[in-house]
């Protein structure tokens, strides 16, 4: 087993340029040399016979839909090889982690003047990022793989580790900085359900999940849950959602009783039982039916001028009524439900006269 100990991380630091590795910049030498004594380097004990893993549980990755799906597999295949300290992202000195969490480095070599032991060392640290360069870009696209550099300069010294390949491939397609997660989160937050389509909408918001959880910049948990809810269809389907989401946040404040993925799961399973009560009972028809009527014929002639001469009207096409106060088709304002119109309670008579669909959908 191999320990960094207190002269070799000075000898590192000590390298003269012309002698460091080609691979290590100087403000990598710098964190060498600036490590705290009492913390030791992820062992590196040698490699008898490399085995490399078996790749068929990663799908490829050739697209930015790919990401999310990819990224996950292959991080659980690292994650089984034990060499997960080798793409672990490095941070300051002074932050602790849990000791798996630790990024694992080359060990520092004089290539000058080495001993036998020094350099057994090196190469099996070198053999186990091998592994997890494997990993990384055994599933990539034409693409990509073209975007990844040799491991190799023209000289044969070691230019990238397996950690600069999931950098790389960051930033092409996942979140790599505070900049491109806003991107992500932005892409979602103003989102609304569009003709009724709720799995497309749920498909959206949990790929952008996927793309932020387990970074320093994840949506907070107000976002990622009522944010979600928000853009529901404004129906009564949903509504019982909304108000338990609500008064989560309201009773257990920040995170509220609610989880993002419970959310989904309950909105998907509420679109599930609508489309099947259409299927079976038909086209639900809308809440408050206030298409005009067409009077009959009468013999008293007309007193006002906008009524002489009716025009026909037929059902194909007779034109919905828009709701001046919340802006929806199918209502008029003495019968919106919506905060400001006529019939405020309508809702919870609805929801009454309605319950057992909504106790079966909450099962």
């Amino acid at each position: 087993m191999y320990t960094s100990s207190s002269s070799q991380c000075q000898g590192f630091a000590q390298l003269d340029q012309s002698t460091a590795l080609p691979f290590t910049s100087s403000s990598q030498r710098q964190g060498f040399a600036q490590l705290d004594q009492t913390t030791a380097l992820p062992s590196t004990s040698p490699v008898s016979g490399t085995h490399f893993p078996n790749l068929s549980s990663i799908p490829l990755l050739s697209s930015v839909n790919d990401w999310s799906t990819w990224h996950s597999a292959a991080l659980q295949v690292i994650e089984a090889t034990g060499f997960f300290d080798h793409i672990v992202d490095v941070f300051s000195p002074d932050v602790l982690l849990d000791p798996t969490a630790y990024p694992s480095f080359p060990p520092p070599i004089n290539i000058v003047q080495f001993t036998q032991e020094e350099l057994e060392v090196y190469k099996s640290w070198w053999a186990q990022d091998d592994i997890v360069s494997f990993v990384l870009v055994g599933k990539l696209g034409p693409t990509l793989s073209s975007l990844i550099p040799s491991k190799r300069d023209t000289w044969g010294n070691p230019r990238r580790t397996a950690r600069d390949i999931l950098r790389i491939l960051r930033t092409k397609y996942g979140v790599y900085d505070a900049c491109s997660a806003a991107i992500v989160r932005d892409s979602v937050l103003s989102k609304k359900v569009v003709g009724n389509d709720v799995s497309s909408y749920v498909d959206l918001w949990r790929k952008a999940v996927i793309q932020v959880e387990g970074t320093h910049w994840d949506f907070s948990s107000y976002e990622k849950v009522q944010h979600f809810a928000d853009g529901l269809p404004r129906t009564y389907e949903y509504e019982t959602l909304r108000i338990q989401i609500r008064e989560g946040f309201n009773v257990h404040p920040p995170h509220g009783t609610i989880s993002f993925h419970d959310a989904s799961q309950a909105a998907l399973d509420i679109e599930l039982a609508s489309r099947r009560l259409t299927a079976s009972h038909g086209t639900v028809p809308c809440r408050s039916p206030t298409s005009p009527t067409t009077s009959s014929p009468s013999s008293t002639p007309a007193t006002s001028s906008t009524d002489t001469n009716p025009p026909s009207r037929t059902p194909s096409s007779v034109t919905r009524p828009r709701c001046s106060n919340c802006g929806a088709l199918g209502h008029v304002a003495g019968n919106c439900w919506e905060p400001g119109g006529g019939d405020v309670s309508g809702q919870d008579r609805y929801l009454v006269a309605n319950s057992p669909v909504l106790a079966f959908m909450f099962l």
